[in-house]
């Protein structure tokens, strides 16, 4: 990696950091990478925060996104219809 390359990430991470003050900046790598990673879905800040899971005994699962025919699913969504959505 250049120094450029080092430079633009760098910038990259700063103006994030400025959108999400409030995450701790292991909380904000896990934002970061989760927004780069899936920035043409355009997902909101709520819907990339309430993806991330990372914690103690998550096996390492950092994050987890569902999509269906490239549409995000989220607890807001009914993935069946009229009938009641189960609740997590």
């Amino acid at each position: 990696m250049t120094a450029n390359d080092v430079v633009m990430i760098q910038t990259m991470l700063d103006r994030s950091r400025l959108q999400v003050a409030s995450l701790l900046p292991t909380e904000h790598h896990n934002f970061w990478v989760a927004e780069q990673y899936l920035k043409h879905y355009n997902l909101s800040h709520e819907e990339l925060l309430a993806g991330i899971v990372d914690g103690e005994r998550d096996c390492g699962i950092d994050a987890i996104y569902l999509f269906v025919n490239g549409v995000h699913v989220s607890r807001r969504h009914s993935c069946c219809g009229s009938r009641k959505a189960p609740e997590c």
